[in-house]
């Protein structure tokens, strides 16, 4: 008879299932949100804990832990503007980690349909140094990627000039709805020399802005997890990128434009003529 151990399998598929979803978040460069893995790694633990319960062994069908993966994608990356992107690298992520683990599980002699349930050190710690290996790869090249497509732009503010590593995003749509002109994003702690300590709510930074820079304004957004929000905006003294004068409206954001810090503003997609 087998023998399972039921706080083993929940603790061993928590400790799995974080690193997967963090793993995942860092490939799809994201900025991180670790209580929601958190939270994430504890419903696949669960489901996990289970599936080796006597009575329960239908969820261990295809199409349930497809559907559990999916509520595990919904938890960790729900929020995320291109939600599904972040699901498929999730997917992607797993299927590596459980491949590795099949495989190592095999050399060393265990049963791999089983790895999860009785996994040793000797097969957990190379898989997860082996997946570790791989993502950081795929990591560090997506990172040289954005890098590469970065351009310089100089943003001047009354007379201050700051020269900040810029990006066009396909997904920017921002733009004034009384004008219908268009608007960059900046991370608002790269205007902290210009405009000092920003606060986080759209209309303290407004105050702020008032008598520092023109055309101060909100401008209203959606995305995904965010119906209906607004961004605290200004018109710059120019913004020129890589040479070229924009006509663009600045919108500050609150929170970071980039997961790791690689750039700070996000331009429209198409070049302003």
């Amino acid at each position: 008879m087998e023998v399972v151990y039921l706080d083993q399998v929940f603790a061993v598929n928590f400790l799995v299932d974080y690193c997967i979803v963090l793993a995942a978040a860092r490939v799809s460069d994201v900025i991180l949100q670790r209580g929601r893995y958190v939270l994430a790694a504890l419903a696949g633990a669960v489901y996990a804990a289970l599936t080796v319960l006597p009575g329960f062994g239908w969820l261990a069908l295809l199409p349930v832990k497809a559907a559990a993966g999916l509520v595990m994608a919904l938890i960790a990356f729900g929020s995320e503007r291109r939600f599904w992107r972040c699901a498929v690298i999730f997917f992607g992520t797993a299927a590596l980690f459980g491949g590795a683990v099949f495989a190592l599980s095999a050399a060393a002699g265990g049963t791999p349909g089983q790895a999860l349930r009785h996994v040793t050190g000797r097969v957990l710690i190379p898989t997860f140094a082996l997946c570790y290996a791989v993502v950081a790869t795929v990591f560090r090249a997506r990172l040289r990627s954005a890098e590469r497509g970065a351009v310089a732009a100089v943003l001047t503010v009354n007379g201050q000039a700051l020269t900040l590593r810029a990006i066009r995003d396909s997904g920017n749509a921002l733009r004034d709805p009384a004008t219908g002109m268009r608007a960059a994003v900046v991370d608002a702690k790269a205007m902290e020399s210009v405009f000092g300590a920003l606060p986080r709510d759209p209309t303290a930074i407004l105050e702020c802005l008032q008598g520092k820079a023109e055309g101060a304004r909100l401008l209203p957004y959606t995305s995904v997890g965010v119906p209906g929000g607004l961004l605290a905006a200004f018109r710059p003294t120019s913004l020129v990128v890589a040479g070229k004068s924009q006509a663009l409206l600045v919108a500050l954001s609150p929170t970071p434009v980039s997961a790791e810090g690689e750039y700070e503003l996000l331009l429209p997609p198409d070049p302003i003529m």
